[in-house]
């Protein structure tokens, strides 16, 4: 309840039904909030607004869940021009609430949809069906998160073994080199061997 008002808006029941109401603050008065329907129906010549006044506003969720007023006339439901109920600091706010109701064929006014939600069981479906909803939408998003960390795991691994191939062609290349270098090492070796025996021959021949 906000500080300073003198008539509160709550919402009561009555069997099935919810209904909008006010307190007065003031001496603890409880009134249901009313709305008088001005209506026409052109297809029967009533072109001139007539008044059903002091019709009581229910209560109901509208599509987005949120509470919503409206009245009940001729057996249909019409949403009410405000919301629920008002809080103010006026008596004539508590029940100062108006429905302009075309019944006409052509260019009828469009029923509130929402009443029938006004059912708990009703409501508390709906939530489940949207949290359903949440589930899924979060169930998708899990399974691309799982595609992308599948797919970076197979990247690692091509990686690794691309490195590992690498790696081992540059060692079985450097073996060949090192190879190549110790047989030429050995045969240079060889020669120098075979040059320095040429000297004592030769000197071995003069002397002989």
């Amino acid at each position: 309840m906000r500080k300073g008002l003198l008539h509160h808006s709550f919402v009561v029941q009555s069997g099935n039904d919810f209904y909008s109401a006010s307190i007065n603050h003031t001496d603890g008065k409880v009134t249901l909030n009313k709305a008088d329907v001005e209506y026409t129906d052109t297809d029967n010549g009533l072109t001139t607004a007539a008044t059903q006044k002091d019709q009581l506003i229910k209560v109901a969720a509208d599509s987005d869940g949120s509470a919503a007023g409206y009245v009940t006339f001729q057996g249909k439901n019409y949403a009410t021009t405000v919301s629920t109920a008002l809080d103010d600091n006026t008596a004539a706010k508590a029940t100062d609430n108006k429905v302009v109701v075309e019944l006409s064929t052509a260019k009828p006014t469009a029923q509130f949809s929402g009443a029938s939600s006004a059912d708990p069981l009703a409501l508390l479906d709906k939530a489940i069906a949207q949290v359903d909803t949440f589930r899924s939408s979060l169930g998708a998003v899990q399974n691309r998160l799982d595609s992308a960390v599948t797919n970076l795991n197979n990247t690692t691994t091509n990686l690794s073994e691309a490195q590992s191939r690498i790696q081992d062609a540059d060692y079985a290349t450097e073996v060949s080199n090192m190879s190549k270098a110790q047989i030429i090492q050995q045969a240079g070796n060889s020669v120098l061997a075979k040059a320095n025996q040429v000297p004592q021959q030769v000197l071995s021949l003069l002397q002989g």
